[in-house]
């Protein structure tokens, strides 16, 4: 029945919307992969009733589902781009930014352009999907120096990279704000610059739930490349610890 198929899309909406959307990116306790079934339902319905604006809604809440279906992440968001000009401002910038996260994810995002719509559709606005922006066009820059060298590339790097940390509000969208820089900064050969920003971008802030452990196993990594062996088993160590504590995270 339509009622009862519109009544389950709005209240599935609604309770995905409510989490935090730093919460959302990994999805530390499975709030929302708990409720996979019905949100992929009504990502279903909404498309069937022709709603793109609702399936970007649903389709942005579910990065960590995405994490492990591209495919289909790739399906839906692509499907949420003919109504995400429909959207407010901020859902605006969360549809585009989890659609570049994720053509990041399928290696489709060698032209950068998602993140630059992402980016202009942030503008100076603070937030997780705005800082998300920011680091995955900072990203981008990175990979496109290190196949042309331009330095033009190599000084987007720090100005979109230091926007991204800039733009994070809270603790755990600062953390993937430095992780990306400090990736971005590897690939224009900074690597002392790549080792302070995934020092900071290791600080724990929600244990399990974010991505300070993998900037500290890539710290340890390049410190180990830098010649500075005690403290990478020092770095090394210390990662292997925290994903055993929570094997189960992102």
């Amino acid at each position: 029945q339509p009622d009862a198929r519109n009544r389950h899309r709005d209240f599935f909406l609604g309770y995905v919307e409510a989490i935090p959307p730093e919460l959302t990116y990994l999805d530390p306790d499975g709030a929302v992969r708990r409720e996979e079934t019905n949100l992929r339902s009504a990502l279903a319905w909404s498309d069937d009733q022709g709603r793109a604006d609702l399936v970007g809604r649903l389709a942005s809440t579910m990065n960590r589902v995405w994490i492990g279906d591209i495919r289909a992440g790739r399906h839906w968001l692509e499907k949420a781009m003919h109504g995400v000009d429909d959207l407010d401002p901020e859902h605006r910038v969360r549809v585009l930014a989890v659609a570049a996260h994720v053509a990041v994810l399928a290696i489709e995002a060698a032209d950068g352009k998602l993140a630059r719509r992402a980016v202009d559709a942030a503008g100076s606005r603070p937030g997780m999907w705005s800082s998300l922006a920011y680091g995955l066009l900072c990203l981008n820059s990175g990979i496109r120096f290190f196949g042309t060298k331009d330095p033009a590339l190599a000084s987007d790097v720090e100005r979109l990279g230091q926007t991204a940390v800039d733009l994070a509000t809270e603790p755990l969208s600062r953390g993937l704000a430095w992780f990306w820089f400090g990736q971005a900064r590897v690939l224009i050969d900074d690597l002392d610059g790549a080792a302070d920003a995934l020092d900071k971008g290791s600080v724990e802030a929600v244990p399990g739930g974010e991505m300070s452990t993998v900037s500290l196993a890539l710290l340890a990594g390049l410190r180990h490349v830098k010649g500075d062996h005690t403290e990478a088993l020092a770095a090394a160590t210390e990662a292997v610890e925290r994903v055993t504590a929570f094997p189960q995270s992102g």
